[in-house]
């Protein structure tokens, strides 16, 4: 991702998001939760890793928007990206696949 779509998404997570809101969510990464994305990956997943470690955060990105899976999965990346570029999470980046981790 380059820096200009970088910055991009972290103005609209910044926007999106109060401070503290998400201190559930890096709790659980600090608390040892990882989670690990990619394009193969079915959209089920995603709220199955992410409701183990932050199900609240899992319930306000099944609010937003349109409820499909595809949709609720796009968000969780949204905000698993969100928080890495706010240096909330660390991020691995390995043959197409992302890991999400605590900072």
């Amino acid at each position: 991702m380059g820096k200009i779509m970088q910055r991009a998404v972290l103005n609209v997570f910044n926007r999106t998001f109060t401070s503290g809101e998400l201190d559930e969510v890096v709790g659980a990464f600090q608390d040892g939760l990882k989670i690990e994305v990619s394009d193969a990956m079915p959209a089920e997943l995603y709220l199955r890793h992410l409701g183990q470690g932050a199900p609240r955060c899992r319930r306000r990105c099944a609010s937003s928007g349109r409820r499909t899976l595809a949709s609720v999965a796009a968000a969780v990346e949204f905000v698993l990206e969100g928080l890495h570029l706010s240096k909330k999470l660390n991020k691995d980046v390995q043959a197409g696949q992302s890991r999400y981790r605590g900072a």
